[in-house]
């Protein structure tokens, strides 16, 4: 039987102000074998799908350094240490936003890249999404902000206009939500 492996030895490699890089050797509780496997520590993310009394959800475009090109995704974000996940949704919305709403319901949870990634990122709704001030957006940050109806989000996906793993299995957990209500 599969069992977890031990961790033998840990060796940090590089520290940034977003990630950490760790060589980690591991022995198996099966075979025996042993590796040297590398792993990223993050912090945990979040991800929001905000919607508007009008059926409306927020949607935001942003240049993204990884890809060198712009990106339609969800507003969204770390969380800082000492904030739970649904605390860092309500603070991400507003501020990459300026809308604030109802109180967040969490809609899933993921592992982010099980194979060599430590964190999670959490899917959360936030209803009656209302615009109630300025956007207050961190240094590197610059983002266009706009409301679509909900019923045209499957089509961006398919035409690949939201391309963000993330924010595709968020519409994931919404679509699955809003199935469980309807029953």
């Amino acid at each position: 039987m599969v069992k977890p492996w031990r961790t033998l030895q840990t060796e940090k490699l590089l520290e940034t102000e977003i990630l950490t890089v760790r060589a980690v050797r591991r022995q198996s509780q099966k075979s025996g074998v042993t590796g040297r496997f590398v792993t990223i520590d993050t912090p945990d993310w979040v991800n929001v799908i905000a919607v508007t009394d009008a059926g409306e959800i927020l949607l935001i475009r942003q240049y993204r350094h990884g890809i060198n090109d712009m990106a339609l995704e969800i507003p969204g974000g770390v969380v800082d240490a000492g904030e739970s996940p649904a605390e860092t949704a309500q603070r991400e919305l507003l501020e990459e936003t300026g809308y604030a709403g109802a109180p967040p319901v969490q809609l899933g949870m993921t592992d982010v890249n099980p194979a060599i990634q430590t964190n999670k990122c959490y899917t959360f709704l936030i209803r009656h999404a209302k615009r109630i001030e300025e956007s207050s957006l961190e240094k590197y940050e610059e983002i266009d902000v706009r409301s679509t109806p909900a019923q045209e989000i499957p089509e961006l996906i398919s035409r690949g206009e939201i391309t963000h793993s993330l924010v595709v299995t968020a519409f994931y957990w919404y679509d699955s939500w809003q199935q469980r209500i309807r029953r």
